[in-house]
């Protein structure tokens, strides 16, 4: 072999700056002993959170008042939402268990015309049948509604850690979900906002949380999952999460939306890939299938049945039926994507001209105008009532960056610039553009209301998890103190470690109120530490992302 290729071939199998940051670790085989640990930081980071936004506010002795004699009255909660939901609930008791106010006028609403509540039971349900549990060890009905309903929120908002944690370990390794779990409690908005899992805030955002994060952990699963009959399973799971968030908010035809468009855009990196499948469309249709299914009854009763559970299960099936035609065709991508962008373009310009008003009256449809109106018409807080909301004011990126902790929200951007790269080093595998597409949809939709700020809970816990995974692995600790501290230890080793340990401590520094001068000193202080990340993947020597060593099975 000459000289020249010899240098060409070994040029070759180098790996690059980038590749060797991002590298995915090997697959590590865990001793008993290192799951217990797992298992305890698992658990003390769900007790942390269940703490944090439950104990203050418990022990606060605002939230009770024993002369009451009703639930409202003895029990109190954070804003006027959850005093609905327990209307809702004392009514349906009341009721004798029958869910009130999906068909029938609540005359309490619109004052003094009413209408119906609007309200999907799945939330209120699981209230219920909570406190019915509570009861059975002697409590009696008022206080067992009041105690259900005021630590459910609480309890929901601790269990997000786990389904954060499958998905950093998913996407990212172990290390990656381990920090994730642990850094959820430690996000202010996810424990104090309008919108959060702060006790007595009876409300269904936190349970939506839960469920859409352990939906998102199931549709990575079934993407990564090539044996098919375990994909389909983890795609029925996904399907039943998804149902649930029917049966829960008004407003999940928005999670609808987004699952349609990383198939949309999917479709196009399956074409253009080498190895072309249409596997993966398919496993979206016992998804929308099971969804269907299991939102019906509701949707039955509410005379809603052709609605986006319908819809997308439709639109899977078409797309699954235009993948698979190009595939046999055997279409060049050049010929097959100009094909795609022909048919959504023509779409989307129906629905352009639904929302202008163009299209006559006896084509219109209550949902192609709803969905109209959320791509070309600001969304789902845009009309004039709406815009009165509180929720549905924005923030600006200041504000922003101090719900989630400055150093940690800059460090969940650079996570995803990072995933993008890893997205893109991969060969675009279908989990990392389904997560990239999520989080742009969920990031994007700031603009249109701030109480999308709590969806980004769990992102940026990955996300910032996954920055900080690779600072610790090419800091190179441990190599460190092995050896004499003047020859390995480096400046940017002291300020990296200062900037993760101000990411811990850092957001609840922003919960006591803070001069503008001490915020100001603070800010100083990250940047330099966040700057100090930079040198870090200069010293990459031959380490690859979170180098392990094997570690041996111990039965």
């Amino acid at each position: 072999m000459s000289r020249k290729r010899k240098q060409k071939t070994t040029q070759k199998h180098t790996p690059t700056l980038i590749q060797k940051v991002i590298h995915t670790p090997k697959k590590i085989i865990h001793s008993r002993r290192n799951k217990t640990v797992i298992y305890m930081l698992l658990l003390s980071a769900f007790i942390l959170c269940l703490f944090l936004n439950s104990y203050f506010n418990y022990t606060y002795g605002e939230c009770t008042n024993p002369e009451g004699t009703t639930v409202a009255s003895k029990y109190y909660y954070l804003g006027p939402d959850p005093y609905y939901n327990i209307r809702t609930i004392t009514e349906t008791l009341r009721n004798n268990g029958t869910y009130v106010y999906t068909t029938e006028v609540d005359p309490l609403l619109n004052y003094p015309l009413g209408t119906n509540g609007a309200r999907p039971p799945l939330f209120n349900m699981i209230a219920i049948f909570s406190a019915t549990i509570i009861e059975q060890f002697g409590v009696p009905e008022i206080d067992a509604i009041g105690l259900a309903t005021q630590f459910l929120p609480a309890i929901y908002g601790a269990l997000l850690i786990f389904p954060t944690y499958l998905i950093g370990k998913e996407l990212f390794g172990e290390k990656v979900g381990i920090i994730s779990a642990i850094l959820i409690p430690l996000i202010p908005v996810h424990l104090g906002s309008g919108h959060g899992s702060a006790f007595a805030l009876f409300d269904h955002d936190s349970f939506i949380l839960l469920i859409t994060t352990i939906m998102f952990f199931f549709i990575i699963k079934t993407l990564k999952e090539q044996d098919r009959l375990k994909s389909l399973i983890y795609a029925t799971f996904a399907g039943l999460m998804l149902g649930s968030i029917s049966l829960t908010w008004v407003a999940s035809h928005l999670l609808y939306i987004m699952i349609a468009a990383f198939i949309f855009v999917n479709l196009y990196f399956e074409l253009i890939k080498t190895t072309k499948s249409y596997f993966n469309t398919f496993k979206f249709i016992p998804l929308f299938l099971t969804a269907f299914i299991v939102s019906l009854p509701y949707y039955s009763a509410i005379n809603l049945v052709v609605y986006y559970p319908l819809l997308l299960l439709i639109f899977s099936i078409v797309m699954f039926i235009l993948h698979y035609t190009l595939i046999k065709a055997n279409l060049p991508w050049l010929l097959s994507i100009p094909i795609n962008i022909t048919i959504f373009g023509s779409i989307f310009f129906y629905l352009q001209l639904s929302y202008n008003k163009v299209i006559p009256s006896i084509v219109e449809n209550n949902m192609i105008t709803q969905l109209s109106q959320i791509i070309f018409g600001g969304g789902l807080y845009s009309s004039k009532v709406e815009m009165t909301i509180a929720e549905g004011s924005t923030y600006g990126m200041s504000a922003l960056a101090m719900m989630f902790g400055p150093t940690l929200f800059w460090l969940g951007l650079i996570g995803f610039i990072f995933l993008l790269c890893k997205s893109y080093l991969e060969r675009f595998k279908p989990e990392h553009v389904f997560y990239s597409i999520m989080f742009i949809i969920s990031f994007s939709l700031l603009t249109q209301a701030g109480r999308f700020v709590n969806d980004l809970v769990p992102f940026f816990a990955i996300l910032s998890a996954f920055s900080i995974s690779i600072i610790l692995s090419k800091l190179n600790f441990p190599n460190t103190l092995r050896t004499t501290i003047t020859s390995n230890l480096k400046w940017y080793h002291l300020t990296a470690t200062l900037g993760l340990f101000l990411t811990l401590i850092g957001p609840f520094v922003f919960i006591d109120k803070l001069t503008p001068i001490q915020s100001a000193l603070y800010m100083l202080v990250q940047i330099p530490c966040l700057l100090s990340f930079i040198p870090i993947f200069d010293n990459l020597r031959n380490e690859t992302y979170l180098k392990q060593s094997n570690i041996e099975v111990t039965k």
